[in-house]
């Protein structure tokens, strides 16, 4: 989970809406928290280029007058339209399949604000070596004065020696492992200062940055397990699959155990940033 709050910047608190049949929960996220504070008060229509269920359930909360919501993840397509179709207005919001590799994915379309909530970090599983072209392609899709807004995740201290950090680390790293040895590209995060600097090669201005603390909890931890259990059952060799499930299982005794994960355990950081798409210039 992020944990930390941002204080109020420039823009206004957004009041929640009830755009479809039920009104969405308020968000705990201190990354969208934070997005939502320095936004301007009118965001029109938004993009969210890489949908899961907590940042469509945020937007649809938010002051868009549409949202259209990307995924290339069929499954996380079914999650979000079965549990979020009633937060959305059905008449103006669309959740997509698609990856932004196609040049013809929402060709012609453009936004007032674009979302990319942990999106780069995806990107080496669903498109390999496409950030820089990802990062093209959704400043290419915000209108001139427009905003990109992204939410991503420091790459974890492999040096971390306390037990609970190391344990994080080891759920993560069974998981990719299971993922590389089923023949599929795990994912990887891209440190903010990366980001940065491609963004200001494509001409995009960083208005704001935020550095927000990462609490992680049992159930979090709990939550990469099963996504690991589900990249095990993948790997084709019998005797090598059995030995990972059994280190899964040693894995999730100490989970159970681990009295800093139980209280929430700080470890590394999610950044959040503002990015502009500057206007055209003035004729003479």
């Amino acid at each position: 989970l992020r944990c930390a709050r941002a204080p109020a910047g420039p823009g206004q608190p957004v009041r929640r809406r009830q755009r479809g049949r039920r009104r969405p929960p308020e968000t705990d996220d201190a990354a969208f928290r934070w997005l939502s504070q320095v936004l301007p008060v009118r965001w029109g229509e938004v993009l969210d280029a890489g949908t899961g269920l907590d940042s469509l359930t945020w937007l649809a909360a938010s002051p868009a007058t549409s949202i259209t919501a990307v995924t290339a993840c069929e499954g996380m397509h079914a999650t979000v339209v079965d549990e979020a179709a009633d937060f959305l207005d059905l008449s103006a919001d669309r959740v997509l399949i698609g990856n932004w590799r196609d040049g013809q994915l929402l060709r012609g379309r453009s936004f007032d604000v674009v979302v990319a909530d942990y999106l780069l970090g995806s990107v080496d599983h669903f498109a390999p070596h496409f950030q820089v072209g990802l990062l093209r392609r959704l400043g290419g899709l915000v209108r001139p004065s427009g905003w990109l807004a992204i939410v991503g995740r420091e790459p974890e201290d492999l040096t971390a020696e306390d037990p609970a950090s190391q344990l994080i680390l080891d759920a993560d790293a069974l998981r990719d492992a299971s993922m590389t040895l089923s023949r599929q590209r795990p994912y990887r995060e891209m440190p903010q200062w990366w980001v940065q600097e491609r963004l200001g090669a494509l001409g995009l201005q960083v208005r704001r940055a935020k550095l927000l603390p990462r609490r992680v909890t049992r159930e979090k931890v709990q939550r990469q397990l099963a996504w690991a259990e589900e990249e095990i059952g993948k790997v084709p060799h019998g005797s090598l699959r059995a030995s990972l499930f059994n280190h899964l299982a040693g894995l999730r005794a100490r989970v159970q155990t681990s009295t800093a994960l139980a209280r929430g355990h700080l470890f590394g950081q999610d950044y959040a940033m503002l990015v502009q798409r500057s206007p055209p210039p003035r004729g003479g």
